[in-house]
């Protein structure tokens, strides 16, 4: 693991109340990431959640590390999965779900791997955010682009 990624995975820490200094948190762009490596952190993190229901148990950034290409940017990869995995989810609560479109049989389409993978992205920092931490109206108009 890189040190930078170290860095950020201890300021994760930090949120979840593990260190009392929020200081460090990551803030500006997210890394581009691989969208193939995304695609194989979102297969670790659905895998996982199926078989641990309750939620009673974690994953390390080990695991990612195993599933991506050398010198993937894990923390980038998991924030960039978790941020599509909250687009999703709130989407699902919406009667005219627009992300419903980029869901098959449960899995998401490629095109979700390749455009949150690069998509404009900002780390939440530790300031006070309203919605994702990235425009989701362009997210899902290139969505439309790349799957045409």
């Amino acid at each position: 693991m890189h040190k930078d990624e170290k860095d950020a995975f201890d300021a994760v820490d930090a949120v979840m109340g593990i260190q009392p200094d929020v200081s460090e948190l990551p803030s500006g762009p997210v890394a581009v990431v691989n969208p193939d490596d995304l695609k194989s952190v979102y297969r670790v993190y659905e895998d996982f959640a199926a078989r641990h229901p309750d939620g009673k148990a974690a994953l390390g950034a080990g695991v990612l590390e195993q599933v991506c290409g050398p010198g993937a940017n894990v923390f980038a990869l998991w924030y960039r999965y978790t941020m599509v995995k909250l687009l999703a989810k709130f989407s699902a609560g919406i009667p005219e779900n627009p992300f419903a479109p980029w869901i098959k049989d449960g899995q998401w389409h490629d095109a979700v791997f390749k455009v949150g993978s690069k998509s404009p992205m900002e780390w939440i920092g530790r300031w006070t955010r309203k919605g994702l931490p990235f425009d989701v109206e362009a997210f899902l108009a290139e969505l439309k682009k790349e799957a045409a």
